[in-house]
């Protein structure tokens, strides 16, 4: 693809277009959109969280295909965190981090700690390869495509299906 997706995301393109290019973008593209993008995505699509400025986008995604998916990217008081959904051994749990640390090059890596009825600390650790976090870039981009242009979507699909 000849340009950049930060700017195609935002342009006056065709919701329809915007599905495919999203589409056929490789890894490195996808990897390249900025955490500019992603905020300005959870800030045009967002919802609001209760009686607070604070939003977040809660999207379906596959994670990293092992034990962790990502629930949400939200945005409070001016930071953006990404919400994870983990699943451990007997209890799953919930933990966040900054988008500026998942959006790092390389390898993500989190742990989280259970404890057993000896009080005994056992890591957990989940991880998220480049290929991973390019699946979830992916997810974003057509969650926000298709909750920005709902009614253009449709109308484009029953025009293309008659």
């Amino acid at each position: 693809m000849s340009k950049n997706i930060n700017e195609v995301l935002f342009s006056r393109t065709k919701p329809l277009n915007k599905l495919a290019i999203i589409e056929g973008l490789t890894e490195s593209e996808l990897l390249s959109v900025t955490k500019d993008t992603i905020v300005r995505i959870v800030k045009e699509v967002g919802h609001n969280h209760y009686k607070s400025r604070d939003k977040g986008v809660r999207f379906a995604n596959e994670g990293n295909n092992w034990n962790s998916t990502i629930e949400s990217i939200d945005i409070i008081k001016g930071k953006a965190y990404v919400d994870f959904y983990i699943q451990m051994d007997s209890t799953d749990t919930n933990e966040s981090d900054t988008l500026d640390n998942f959006l790092r090059r390389g390898e993500y890596r989190g742990v989280v700690y259970e404890s057993d009825r000896y009080g005994t600390k056992f890591p957990h650790y989940y991880r998220y390869y480049d290929k991973d976090k390019a699946g979830v870039i992916r997810d974003l981009l057509k969650c926000y495509v298709e909750r920005k242009y709902k009614d253009a979507l449709a109308k484009a699909r029953e025009e293309q299906a008659a």
